[in-house]
């Protein structure tokens, strides 16, 4: 659940990322709260521990092969 929707401050993008996250912990199988994070942006790094297709972990990232 995004941090502001659990404050009880939803946004629109909420969901969006709600989605990006079962889909970042269905490809690892990990929770993506126990990923690393980048430490200069803050994003999930993620990737190496896909086990899932190249080419739809760039449509994950990426939005376009």
């Amino acid at each position: 659940m995004p941090n502001e929707q659990l404050a009880g401050n939803p946004r629109f993008s909420s969901d969006v990322f709600a989605v990006g996250m079962i889909g970042i912990h269905a490809m690892t199988g990990i929770s993506p709260r126990s990923l690393p994070k980048d430490a200069h942006t803050s994003e999930i790094e993620w990737q190496q521990a896909a086990s899932a297709d190249s080419q739809l972990a760039a449509v994950w990232t990426n939005g376009a092969i």
